[in-house]
């Protein structure tokens, strides 16, 4: 009797036999990706096809693309202009990390140029480095089953990879949207022009950091904000100073530690500060969180404007901090760098409140 091949296994070999060569246009590949798997984020995508983010968004295929005016100065100015979109959701990412926002950005009356008019305090706050910022674009894609349309605006760095992307939320501010992107489109855009990720600079080895004077820096902190400043001065990066820091000061996690901080919070009434950021930007989450759930690798904050998804698989370490009195609670990828920071939420200029402090202390311990 003839055997029959699974559906699944003939549908693979079909797509193989369908798929272009490496060589063909980039539009072409997209389009045998995307036919196969309709849904294909522009991430997945871009990994899927070795090329990067920008350059999958810049074919049009996931919705309409406008070349926006180049670097950090036309971001701030794009930025500036987006204020008047009303509701939007502020979409911040890592490999390892992902932070939404929904909500109206408070507009600052004495805010400078760096805040872009007020994207500080409500419930979109960001801290900008806009000169990792090259690359923009208006992305218009097709209506969703609401019949609505999710018009966005999307940065990216000098490799193609998405810095950051707004998304308006209001139907009645579309006229607005589309009077930004005309009087801020490149008129007739070069092609996209992307550049290597520059290699690391080395690391300083633990034995040639002047350990004594660290600590002796660290326990002179009196402002966690100035923490950078040790880092700059002693030529180290995060976790290497995490490593040499004062007796106490800084006490490794198990990876688990983040599910039990977030599941307790929100279990507690626990209000605390969620910061995610990329190089290119840090968007914080500040108050009390509610509903926990699991996704695959990936553990979840999911309330009403929030959206926190951190990837349990990828993130490896973790570290109870304390620095000028102020206790925070870190945790790293596979590769060393930061995913995100978790504080307790205070007022300003009073200490951070007990159930916090208590919370962060009951966390397990690498050596537990």
């Amino acid at each position: 009797m003839r055997r029959l091949l699974p559906l699944a296994l003939i549908l693979t070999l079909a797509a193989c036999q369908s798929a272009p060569p490496a060589s063909a246009p980039l539009p072409e590949r997209l389009a045998a990706a995307k036919a196969g798997q309709p849904r294909l984020s522009a991430r997945d995508a871009a990994a899927k096809l070795g090329v990067s983010e920008a350059e999958v968004i810049a074919t049009g295929q996931h919705g309409t693309a406008v070349r926006l005016q180049d670097g950090g100065d036309a971001a701030r100015t794009i930025l500036r202009r987006a204020l008047d979109l009303g509701e939007v959701t502020a979409h911040t990412r890592s490999d390892s990390a992902v932070l939404e926002r929904t909500g109206v950005p408070t507009r600052l009356a004495d805010a400078g140029a760096e805040s872009v008019g007020g994207y500080l305090g409500g419930p979109i706050d960001l801290r900008f480095e806009f000169p990792v910022w090259r690359h923009a674009f208006a992305v218009t894609p097709p209506p969703g089953r609401n019949g609505q349309v999710q018009r966005s605006l999307q940065f990216f760095d000098a490799q193609g990879t998405l810095v950051f992307k707004l998304t308006s939320r209001d139907p009645d501010r579309a006229e607005v949207f589309d009077r930004l992107v005309a009087d801020l489109r490149q008129p007739a855009p070069a092609p996209l022009a992307l550049v290597q990720t520059p290699a690391a600079p080395a690391a300083t080895p633990d034995a040639a950091v002047d350990r004594a004077g660290l600590q002796a820096a660290w326990r002179e902190i009196d402002n966690v904000h100035r923490f950078p400043e040790l880092l700059t001065r002693f030529g180290v990066d995060r976790e290497q100073a995490l490593r040499l820091a004062p007796a106490g000061a800084a006490e490794p996690l198990k990876p688990k530690a983040m599910r039990q901080l977030l599941t307790g919070a929100a279990e507690q009434g626990v209000p605390l500060m969620a910061f995610v950021g990329n190089g290119g930007v840090t968007q914080i989450f500040s108050g009390a969180i509610h509903k926990t759930a699991v996704g695959g690798d990936w553990f979840l904050v999911l309330d009403p404007g929030l959206n926190l998804r951190l990837n349990e698989n990828d993130i490896v370490r973790g570290w109870r901090v304390t620095r000028g009195g102020i206790v925070s609670v870190e945790f790293y990828d596979r590769q060393g760098r930061l995913a995100v920071t978790f504080f307790g939420v205070r007022e300003r200029g009073q200490p951070q409140p007990d159930a916090w402090r208590t919370l962060s202390k009951g966390l397990p311990g690498a050596a537990s």
